[in-house]
């Protein structure tokens, strides 16, 4: 089954769930077959998406279970530590646990089984997102309880996207500007989705409608500013950027993690909260073991260690001096706050 607007319902469509108004009375029953008359009906009540069959999955379960959703949690886990340098820390077994929590609330997996089936980026994206959210809230001092809140909006921030045609979200080129207008409504419609379930709590749903704003105003759909979005939301928008911006698609390469975080770094006040920014940064390597980098007295290297207590200090094994040629003799240089020289970039392949 797949979740569909009702402004994309189609005459001969059947439903897979029971279709409840908001007080939780049931008007239709799973089964019907939709008429236009029907569909009209759905429409006057306010009912703004429901569960179809979908034909060539009709009799197959799809159901998402919790074994399976703490595996893609772990190995969206594993995969930002490894692919995309965020620091496997102390914070590993708070947020393991946290996961755990998060996982057990049985909507939540209903609602990951509804994107996983959807969309398999949206899915892991969505993973991704959610655990350097909650690694971020946890810098920041967040309570148990808000993270909790924090961790299901971001696993459910993309929700919205069920509702946006496959070819758009999945289209290799430039997006026209309808289509455009589209994607951008996927915030509010997750959050319109959402805000009659009872067991999703308005802070979750903030996180939802928010991951797109920009502290200056220049974000969407609302076009909110820094003292009204919140702290969810200023979280989600950030780890959102990263996980995409690193991301390979179908239409783009993924940068760098170096790359991203340049970004990121260079929006702080503008489009990120500064606060925000800082704590994400304590969690993320820029600079990866293996990565060949440039030092600021002019020597290119590779990292060959990273320090277990302060992912800003490294190793660097020097390959070439300030004059580009090779070293014979592999000395190692350490990277730290107390040395006057410093990484200033990585160097290409």
């Amino acid at each position: 089954m797949r979740l569909v607007g009702v402004n994309q319902l189609i005459e001969g469509m059947v439903l897979a769930e029971d279709v409840l108004d908001y007080s939780g009375r049931i008007l239709l029953l799973k089964g019907v077959t939709l008429r236009k008359s029907i569909i009209n009906r759905l429409k006057k009540r306010g009912i703004y998406a429901v569960h179809i069959v979908e034909k060539d999955r009709i009799g197959t379960e799809l159901s998402l279970s919790r074994e399976d959703a703490m595996e893609k949690m772990e190995f969206a886990f594993k995969e930002i530590t490894l692919k995309k340098s965020v620091s496997s820390n102390a914070f590993c077994e708070t947020i393991t646990k946290l996961v755990n929590e998060i996982i057990d609330l049985t909507p939540v997996v209903a609602f990951v089984s509804e994107i996983t089936n959807y969309d398999n980026y949206t899915s892991e994206h969505s993973f991704n997102v959610a655990v350097l959210s909650i690694l971020t809230g946890f810098t920041l001092g967040m309570k148990r309880d808000d993270l909790i809140e924090l961790g299901i909006g971001a696993l459910l921030h993309d929700i919205g996207k069920m509702l946006i045609p496959q070819e758009i979200l999945n289209k290799p080129g430039q997006l026209t500007p309808k289509e455009w207008d589209a994607v951008k409504k996927h915030p509010e419609q997750g959050y319109k989705l959402l805000e009659n379930n009872k067991d999703i709590t308005e802070r979750t749903l903030s996180v939802i409608k928010e991951h797109h704003e920009r502290i200056n105003g220049t974000g969407y759909p609302y076009g909110l500013k820094k003292g009204q979005i919140s702290l969810g939301g200023r979280i989600t928008m950030i780890a959102d950027t990263f996980d995409a911006m690193t991301s390979n698609r179908p239409y783009k390469r993924g940068v760098t993690p170096f790359e991203a975080l340049q970004v990121i770094k260079s929006m702080s006040d503008l489009h990120y909260d500064r606060k925000v920014v800082d704590a994400f940064l304590k969690n993320i390597i820029p600079y990866p073991i293996g990565s060949a980098v440039k030092l600021s007295d002019g020597h290119i290297g590779v990292v060959v260690a990273v320090s277990e207590d302060d992912e800003q200090e490294l190793e660097v094994e020097l390959m070439y001096n300030q004059d580009g040629y090779m070293i014979e003799s592999k000395d190692k240089r350490e990277v730290t706050r107390r040395h006057q020289f410093e990484i200033v970039g990585l160097v290409n392949a």
